[in-house]
């Protein structure tokens, strides 16, 4: 279960930066639709199965207004699409932003237990009999 949130989690990043760098609506779209499967993947993994679909079928309903209204407005004969330079450039940047802050989130909070920061006293440490008074 956790390596398929792990999968779903990775998923839902990478349709993010696929929607994020991407000028032509036409793929932008399709990232969106990726992103919505992804999030509802992770809510039926933690039991929101009704409400992963109904929030599936609404947010799909929206994207395909937003979509028919957004290509008629910019309908391109040759879009950019993922295989292109500058595309696959803000694709690589996002997904090595996100990779770069998430090592940076781990560190700290390795150094954070390595300097005993964790609070608490560790269950080993403490006094199984009250002190004595004085």
């Amino acid at each position: 279960m956790v390596f398929m949130t792990y999968l779903l989690l990775i998923g839902l990043v990478l349709g993010l930066a696929a929607v994020a760098s991407n000028p032509s609506p036409y793929f932008a779209a399709l990232g969106l639709v990726t992103v919505a499967g992804m999030s509802c993947g992770i809510l039926v993994g933690y039991g929101g199965s009704f409400l992963s679909l109904i929030l599936f079928l609404i947010y799909l309903g929206g994207i395909l207004v937003v979509f028919a209204y957004s290509a008629a407005l910019a309908s391109e004969p040759y879009p950019e699409g993922w295989g292109s330079w500058p595309v696959s450039t803000l694709i690589l940047v996002y997904v090595l932003l996100v990779v770069v802050l998430h090592l940076k989130k781990k560190c700290k909070e390795k150094q954070r237990s390595k300097w005993g920061g964790g609070g608490g006293v560790k269950p080993h440490l403490r006094r199984s009999t009250p002190p004595s008074s004085l």
